[in-house]
C-alpha cells in the first residue's frame, strides 16, 4: 500500500518527540519493577492503557494497596481525557470509515492530537488522517522499547532518576504548545498554567492539575466568545 505525503509529514513532525516518548516511558518501566509489577505485566499496561499519566497514577495507587476496582476507576478516570480528544479528531476525519477510526482510536495521545489539531488549523492541512497516523505509528515502538529498557534496568535505578524521568511530560508538553500559540488567550493560558499550577496541587494533591486546567479553559473559553 502507498504510502501518502501526509503520512510521511506526520513521521517527520514526529521524530524529535520520540527521545522524550522514549524517555518517560523508561521512567515509567523503572517505576513498574520497583512496584513489583512483572514484566509481561508492565508490558499489558502499556499497551492497553497507552498513557505515561494514567501508568504512573495506577503504580501510584497499587503501591499504596489499592483494590483492583480502584486501579481500574483510576485508569478510565486518568483516560477520559482521551474521550475528549477523540471526539474533536473525529470531526476533523468525517471522511474515515467508522471501521478505520476506532482501530487508530487505541493510539489517541497528546502528541498525536496535538501535532494533529495544529496542522488543522494551517492553510492547507492535507489529509489529517493519514498525518494523524504518521505521527503515531513511530511512536509505537518507542513506547514499547522505553518500557523494555526501564523494566531492563530494574528497580535498583536510583529514585530520583525515575522522579526525573516524569518532570519530561510537563517540560515537553509545554514546549510542544509552545510551537503554536497564536493569540493572546492562548499565552494567557500558559503564563496561567504555570503561575497556578504548582500553587493548586500543593493545595489539592493529584488533583491541582486537573482543576487549573478546566478552570482555565472554561475561563478563556468564555472571554473569548
Amino acid at each position: 500500500m502507498a504510502v501518502s505525503n501526509d503520512f510521511r509529514r506526520g513521521m517527520r513532525v514526529c521524530v524529535p518527540a520520540l527521545p522524550t516518548i522514549f524517555t518517560i516511558f523508561i521512567g515509567y518501566g523503572m517505576a513498574a519493577q520497583m512496584a513489583n509489577v512483572p514484566p509481561l505485566g508492565a508490558f499489558a499496561m502499556t499497551v492497553a492503557i497507552y498513557a505515561a499519566p494514567a501508568l504512573y497514577a495506577i503504580l501510584d495507587l497499587s503501591i499504596s494497596g489499592a483494590t483492583l476496582f480502584q486501579l481500574i476507576t483510576i485508569g478510565i478516570l486518568a483516560n477520559l481525557r482521551f474521550f475528549v480528544m477523540s471526539v474533536t479528531l473525529s470531526q476533523m476525519f468525517r471522511d474515515v470509515p467508522l471501521k478505520r477510526l476506532l482501530l487508530w482510536a487505541q493510539f489517541v495521545a497528546m502528541t498525536p492530537f496535538l501535532l494533529t489539531f495544529f496542522q488543522s488549523r494551517r492553510e492547507e492541512p492535507g489529509n489529517l488522517f493519514d498525518y494523524y497516523r504518521g505521527i503515531s505509528v513511530p511512536m509505537i515502538p518507542a513506547i514499547i522499547g522505553g518500557t523494555a529498557v526501564g523494566i531492563a534496568l530494574g528497580g535498583n535505578a536510583p529514585a530520583e532518576l525515575i522522579f526525573g524521568a516524569t518532570l519530561f511530560m510537563p517540560i515537553y508538553f509545554s514546549l510542544l504548545l509552545a510551537i503554536d500559540i497564536k493569540s493572546r488567550y492562548e499565552m494567557a493560558a500558559v503564563g496561567l498554567g504555570f503561575t497556578l499550577t504548582p500553587f493548586l496541587e500543593t493545595l489539592i494533591p493529584g488533583w491541582g492539575m486537573a482543576i487549573c486546567a478546566v478552570g482555565i479553559g472554561l475561563t478563556l473559553s468564555l472571554a473569548e466568545s
